[in-house]
């Protein structure tokens, strides 16, 4: 049985194939095939290419390019709930957190909106489309409810990307829009939450703060890097970290598997008050850790919106590396090789 789904700003459907304009062309082309597979939900897949989206069960949508899983929960916030290359899914679930697992975005200073987090943000559901007039038609698009405390309207926007050689990759462009009629000023912020094991790292920065709020956990710092040995026994309260990178990655590594991030390095001085580019959570039930970065502190007029974008992928640890703390041949690996390879966002 064949079904046809809308997708948004200006959609429509030619034999059977929806398609949306090229807004860089004037014309159009195809999109998607739309179809019903028993058992598995709608499934996307583009003409020619291994991209695809399924939907598996109400709600949940799964990206798909060679090796690469994303799962994505759009009745809860939504948040990225996998991310898998067939070795786990390096996101926490909700058995661990009913509230805190998966990936999440929030915008920063913290001290504006307190805690729980907003929930048109954060939890509540975000309306699905396909195709993104940047980005182009392998794009799923997510849009939250605006949000009457923070006065934005956040904007979503995955595709996954391989060039030849290298590992599939997820990019995710996060928008925030001021909806409403006066300036508000945010920094854009990606919370992650990852297994409590093994090590979290980054490329050390100038400075690491004192939490207001929480103890600082032990780090070390070697190869031009700072690291949390998150097997290392700590006290049982929450920890967090937070600190100025200068690399634009971030990185957590558990048994052979790598989770790197990469995004635009920002300086001291567009950091948000209060906060910092680089933060690490450790929760006191040590559960879940949270990888999260932040951008650029930024002022936006009625209407403006700011544009972030992060790019996630898998590896595994090879052979002749050995996954150590401190290890310089293990960032040797990751600058020289994985970095190497990736075009800047």
């Amino acid at each position: 049985m064949s079904l046809m789904l809308g997708l948004g700003w200006g959609s429509l459907v030619q034999g059977g194939i929806p398609i949306i304009p090229n807004a860089s062309s004037g014309g159009s082309w195809p999109l998607a095939m739309v179809s019903w597979e028993t058992g598995n939900g709608w499934t996307f897949q583009q003409s020619g290419s291994r991209f695809q989206v399924q939907q598996p069960m109400r709600g949940i949508y799964r990206l798909k390019l060679g090796s690469l899983v994303v799962d994505v929960d759009a009745q809860r916030g939504g948040r990225i709930i996998a991310f898998d290359r067939g070795w786990g899914n390096v996101l926490q679930g909700n058995e661990v957190n009913p509230q805190n697992y998966g990936s999440t975005f929030w915008v920063s200073p913290q001290q504006l909106w307190d805690w729980p987090p907003p929930p048109e943000i954060d939890r509540d559901p975000y309306e699905v489309t396909f195709g993104d007039r940047a980005l182009g038609n392998r794009a799923l698009v997510l849009t939250s409810a605006p949000s009457p405390t923070l006065g934005i309207q956040v904007q979503k926007v995955l595709t996954l990307e391989a060039e030849p050689q290298q590992d599939p990759a997820l990019v995710v462009t996060y928008r925030v829009t001021n909806v409403t009629d006066r300036p508000v000023q945010y920094a854009p912020w990606e919370v992650s939450r990852v297994s409590p094991t093994g090590l979290t790292f980054y490329p050390t920065g100038s400075r690491i703060y004192q939490s207001p709020a929480f103890g600082t956990p032990p780090t070390h710092t070697a190869a031009g890097v700072t690291w949390i040995d998150h097997d290392r026994p700590i006290p049982p309260q929450d920890h967090k970290l937070l600190a100025e990178g200068s690399g634009g990655w971030l990185a957590h590594l558990d048994d052979g598997q790598l989770f790197l991030k990469t995004f635009t390095d920002i300086p001291p001085g567009q950091q948000a008050p209060l906060e910092s580019e680089i933060e690490v959570y450790i929760n006191g039930d040590r559960t879940y850790v949270e990888m999260e970065h932040q951008g650029a502190y930024t002022t936006l007029k009625p209407q403006e919106s700011l544009t972030w974008t992060v790019r996630w992928s898998l590896h595994q640890v090879p052979p002749h590396v050995a996954p150590e703390l401190g290890n310089g041949g293990l960032v040797d690996w990751i600058t020289g090789g994985l970095l190497a390879q990736i075009s800047p966002l």
